[in-house]
């Protein structure tokens, strides 16, 4: 069994070799692989609480027509919720806060690891629209998001979604997080 101690913030995605991440927290490290012309970015947007983003080449996370970001739901009572629970509770926050806020079954993927992502789509009156997947792991549940500014751009989009989600691979439950020391 693998072992890490790191002395890092509490989810970060950190730069590995070439277009890939490990993203890391307290109880879980998973890695990912960018799809074929997109940047895997783990530094812009750390302080929003996003450990990882993706943009196309030539494009950026503010600007493009379509990013991804990859985010956990980690308990803090060391339970993980079932994946529908946690797909409900999304549901229910964004109908609260976009008007018209439909979801949908959109698919279900593979892992690299053999495990199954179910995925949503997510589309209100915004215009906005997003593919969201969630893979189950025994300590958290990652999410993966296709956020798009319109249809078109997420159907475009669609194919390398699908590919970063099944590049998916759970590493190691066994992570522990120190607090960074005082400077």
């Amino acid at each position: 069994m693998v072992a890490l101690a790191l002395c890092v913030r509490p989810l970060i995605g950190q730069a590995g070799v070439g277009d890939s991440a490990v993203v890391y927290g307290a109880h879980h490290a998973f890695s990912l692989q960018a799809p074929a012309g997109w940047i895997l970015d783990v530094r812009s947007q750390r302080n929003n609480g996003l450990p990882v983003v993706l943009y196309l080449r030539g494009e950026s996370w503010t600007t493009g027509a379509a990013v991804m970001y990859v985010n956990t739901v980690v308990p803090d009572s060391g339970v993980v919720d079932a994946v529908p629970e946690v797909i409900r509770a999304d549901s229910e926050r964004f109908s609260n806060v976009v008007p018209g806020m439909h979801v949908s079954v959109a698919m279900r993927l593979q892992t690299a690891d053999g495990r199954a992502a179910e995925v949503r789509a997510f589309h209100g009156d915004s215009g906005n629209v997003e593919l969201v997947a969630y893979i189950p792991a025994r300590t958290i549940i990652a999410v993966v998001v296709l956020s798009a500014r319109t249809r078109a751009a997420l159907a475009s989009a669609r194919s390398a979604f699908e590919a970063l989600v099944k590049s998916y691979r759970f590493l190691t439950d066994q992570v522990t997080v120190r607090p960074e020391p005082a400077t």
